[in-house]
């Protein structure tokens, strides 16, 4: 098994990087706090794995945490998920709001993430409530979502892909703001990542 690659970014893209380790390249599925981390082309870069194997697909997914990667594990533990529907979860919000929303029991919360409807979302209420570890999350986390659909789309109108949209989302200061103050944040945001 590949559990971690330690290497230079090659490429990277919206949702994928490619990380060279002693000569070969790596295609790796990446979560949105893993892409977050990236820098440049040539930098050095570390990224936790789970190696997929399936009959007729290899396929890599990385991560920015360990902890990261357990909650990937636990949700494809849940019947109808596999690995790309856990990493789009991921992307979709924080590791510590989805913890929050399936230890809630927040079905409503949950449907409004990507590739998730009301009978996945309760699935993942009853297959994992019990079993998900809320040490050191914040109670006021609010799972991506909740409010958040008119900035992501004013976000992808102007261009920007899912992915960065949701990144920008994620970096909102948490206090109450207008959507216009929320659309202008997430500009600022990407502003001053240039």
């Amino acid at each position: 098994m590949i559990a971690s690659l330690n290497g230079t970014l090659e490429y990277r893209d919206a949702d994928l990087a490619v990380i060279s380790v002693h000569g070969v390249g790596y295609e790796v599925r990446l979560s949105a706090s893993a892409l977050d981390r990236l820098g440049s082309p040539g930098s050095s870069v570390f990224v936790h794995t789970y190696l997929h194997l399936r009959e007729n697909e290899i396929a890599l997914f990385g991560f920015s945490s360990h902890d990261e990667r357990a909650l990937c594990l636990q949700l494809m533990s849940v019947s109808g998920i596999g690995p790309r529907l856990a990493l789009n979860l991921l992307r979709g919000t924080s590791p510590e709001a989805l913890r929050l929303a399936i230890a809630n029991g927040d079905v409503a919360a949950l449907s409004r993430l990507p590739g998730i409807g009301k009978k996945m979302a309760e699935r993942l209420i009853v297959e994992l409530k019990g079993k998900i570890n809320l040490a050191n999350i914040d109670p006021g986390v609010v799972v991506a979502g909740q409010g958040d659909g008119e900035v992501l789309a004013a976000l992808t109108g102007l261009g920007y892909s899912t992915a960065e949209a949701q990144a920008a989302i994620r970096h909102l200061p948490k206090e109450p703001m207008t959507l216009e103050e929320r659309i202008m944040a997430t500009l600022r945001y990407f502003a001053e990542r240039g």
